[in-house]
């Protein structure tokens, strides 16, 4: 990150007169800029159950938002459809189904 990072103001629950100084978008979330090539077991409604990273396993427990991009069906088409999720170990993101190739992504991570 470059230049000042921006703050806002974190009200201590214990005392409400004092506050802390949290960065803004410092370690919200990392954007791949590549998105990562997984391997997805989804169930009767195509929604995901299980992803692969390499040699890790993971069980999904929550599907948060579902939404679908299309773009550009005049040149490179971009069909995909997106979901937020959290599986049993923790880990909080987005990945995506490339519909066109039928290929998953995982896009982002959150911390």
């Amino acid at each position: 990150m470059t230049g000042r990072p921006f703050y806002r103001s974190k009200v201590s629950s214990s005392e409400t007169s004092k506050t802390e100084k949290v960065p803004v978008g410092v370690n919200m979330s990392r954007l791949f800029h590549q998105p990562r090539r997984i391997v997805v077991r989804t169930n009767a409604l195509g929604e995901p159950v299980t992803i692969c990273r390499g040699s890790i396993r993971e069980h999904i427990v929550s599907v948060g938002k579902r939404w679908r991009v299309k773009e550009n069906w005049w040149r490179q088409e971009i069909s995909r459809e997106y979901f937020q999720i959290e599986t049993a170990s923790g880990l909080v993101g987005e990945i995506y189904c490339d519909t066109l190739s039928g290929l998953w992504y995982l896009q982002r991570i959150y911390d």
